[in-house]
């Protein structure tokens, strides 16, 4: 039962806040982070590789066991230029399950901003293990999306298809403008690399990096529906608020020529495990004393998600071309997201 709750949880995670600027004797120290940011946006074409994992604590595991891992750890290497995009996301099987010790499971994902083309057959892998596994508009296939047609009437849409399919990296333009004044604390830790650390909440730091707060959760909890009976709207109501509470760290290195080098964030979703006991849905698959065990079990555990981000800015670096692909499956990722309540 408790991980039942914690793999719900989880997953509400893989969306992948409320702070003013920083204070006027940090200005300088900001000035120098918003310099380096803008400075790196100006690259015709950079690389970020964005590795992220999440780390459990629980009363039950004592006090000098270390943390546990929860989810799969996920890498994106992502590609940008000014006219297309070109992502590959892995998925390294979490300790103990049927997958581990073999290979990542990888999705390619094409886009130029009027058509999303994504490679999703290494996820046969999934269903050949579990064969009723339902993976919705995700299921194995090489397939486009006709972002021209959805975003003239739901512009979000790219971003929640990038969300859900757990590829999204940060934004470097988003983050040039909007990081530093989202810290509510930032100082220089070292002059050899310049390294500045900074603090804010999980959901202003999401802010900053271009998301729509309950897009994101929205989006990971439209996953969870998937294979539980839960309330969407509510669901994305209580972790929008717990991310609103939720304590996030950033650092921030720059390479020898000021520019952005590597970012790295540690959020605090402790929040998530109380705040989801609340769902009133969650009545439909668990009973009175099943919602009372996992109280008591998850009472003072500790979730921990850690992002590392490294930027490339080679003048030399180039985004393959799509490969060519006729299904068409635009029509479903529209019905799939409209379920899940984005047309609003």
């Amino acid at each position: 039962m408790r991980f039942r709750f914690l793999a719900l949880a989880v997953l509400a995670l893989l969306a992948a806040g409320c702070s003013g600027g920083a204070d006027d004797a940090d200005v300088i120290t900001t000035d120098a982070v918003s310099v380096a940011l803008a400075g790196t946006v100006e690259a015709p074409v950079y690389r970020v590789t964005t590795s992220s994992i999440g780390w459990l604590t629980t009363r039950g595991m004592g006090a000098d066991a270390d943390p546990q891992q929860m989810g799969s750890a996920r890498t994106v290497v992502a590609t940008v230029g000014r006219d297309r995009e070109h992502h590959v996301h892995s998925v390294v099987p979490e300790p103990g399950s049927q997958f581990a010790g073999g290979d990542p499971i990888e999705i390619e994902i094409w886009s130029d901003g009027e058509r999303l083309v994504m490679d999703t057959r290494d996820n046969q892998r999934l269903v050949d293990a579990v064969p009723d596994t339902d993976l919705g508009p995700l299921e194995p296939g090489l397939f486009f999306v006709d972002l021209a047609a959805m975003g003239s009437r739901h512009p979000e849409f790219l971003d929640v298809l990038m969300g859900l399919m757990g590829v999204s990296s940060p934004s470097l333009r988003d983050l040039a403008e909007n990081l530093p004044a989202a810290l509510d604390t930032i100082e220089q830790t070292s002059e050899d690399p310049p390294t500045y650390v900074g603090s804010t909440t999980v959901a202003s730091l999401y802010r900053a990096q271009g998301a729509d707060v309950a897009d994101a959760i929205r989006t990971a909890v439209a996953a969870v529906a998937l294979v539980a009976a839960v309330n969407i709207d509510e669901l994305t109501e209580l972790l929008s608020e717990a991310y609103g509470n939720a304590e996030a760290e950033v650092v921030i290195e720059l390479d020898d020529q000021g520019l952005l080098s590597f970012l790295s964030t540690r959020e605090d979703h402790s929040g998530i495990f109380s705040a989801m006991l609340k769902a009133e849905s969650l009545d439909a698959i668990v009973t009175d004393r099943e919602r009372g065990e996992a109280r008591e079990a998850l009472e003072g555990a500790e979730f921990i998600a850690e992002t590392r981000s490294v930027y490339e800015t080679d003048v030399e670096l180039e985004i393959p071309l799509p490969p060519a692909a006729t299904e068409d499956r635009t029509d479903e990722w529209r019905e799939y997201l409209i379920n899940a309540g984005f047309d609003h």
